[in-house]
């Protein structure tokens, strides 16, 4: 790798770096960890801000979800392995959906959902109980 090819790439990274380092950790008024049952089922949590942006995440995988493509759309959802996020994009009630299949087996399982709103950002821990 070149000198210039370095340069480039650490410039990259360095700029990576301060866009990440502008956001701000901030709940948005959403819980912060959530515990649902082995049932599974839906469950809605409200906050003070939408989600313009999320992701899924185990750990070292994911699903993204992106503001809507349509301008009327008021709804973004991505699913990742058990759980299914649905952002409902509202002025007076933002909130969001989390759909979770049923734990069948006896260990517990653990899902982030990170979600940002222009600078500020939040992550939710889904731990659902196993049976």
């Amino acid at each position: 790798m070149s000198c210039r090819s370095l340069t480039f790439l650490c410039g990259i990274v360095l700029s990576l770096l301060l866009c990440f380092s502008c956001l701000k950790e901030d709940s948005m008024g959403y819980p912060t960890s959530i515990t649902v049952p082995a049932e599974g089922g839906e469950f809605t949590y409200f906050g003070n801000k939408n989600f313009w942006g999320s992701y899924i995440s185990d750990g070292e995988n994911g699903e993204i979800i992106y503001n809507p493509k349509e301008p009327n759309d008021s709804i973004i959802q991505a699913q990742y392995m058990w759980l299914t996020v649905k952002c409902i994009l509202s002025r007076n009630k933002p909130r969001i959906m989390l759909t979770c299949e049923p734990n069948d087996s006896s260990e517990k399982r653990i899902l982030t959902v990170k979600g940002s709103n222009g600078n500020l950002y939040t992550e939710i821990k889904v731990t659902q109980k196993g049976k």
